[in-house]
């Protein structure tokens, strides 16, 4: 049996949850714009006024939070892309040992800090 490490978070390949944030999003946000289309042909088919506003607030309310979560899931798996990517290159960055610091080139802030602890 294969031992899983990490936290439960932090389980699965980041770049598969990056890529079906955004299938879900466009998923739902064309979805959005269908529900509102369905609802524009639909008033469009009746003649009285009392007869559209079903249509159209079914219609529209449903396709605009249907286009608002969509966008929101394409918003979140942006910003899930470019933490990938800015931890990427913070993992390239070359910092120095705890133990390679010399007091000389700790700025002068945190020398008078450590030295008043």
């Amino acid at each position: 049996m294969k031992k899983e490490t990490g936290s439960p978070r932090q389980r699965g390949d980041p770049g598969r949850r990056i890529v079906a944030g955004r299938v879900l999003g466009l998923t739902f946000a064309i979805a959005g714009f269908a529900a509102i289309v369905l609802g524009w042909l639909g008033a469009a088919r009746r003649s009285c006024v009392d007869c559209q506003i079903p249509y159209l607030i079914s219609g529209g309310a449903a396709g605009i939070a249907l286009v608002g979560f969509g966008v929101g899931l394409l918003l979140l798996a942006q910003v899930r892309a470019e933490g990938r990517r800015l931890a990427d290159r913070l993992a390239e960055w070359p910092f120095p040992e705890a133990s390679q610091s010399d007091p000389e080139t700790v700025p002068e802030t945190d020398a008078r800090r450590l030295e008043s602890a």
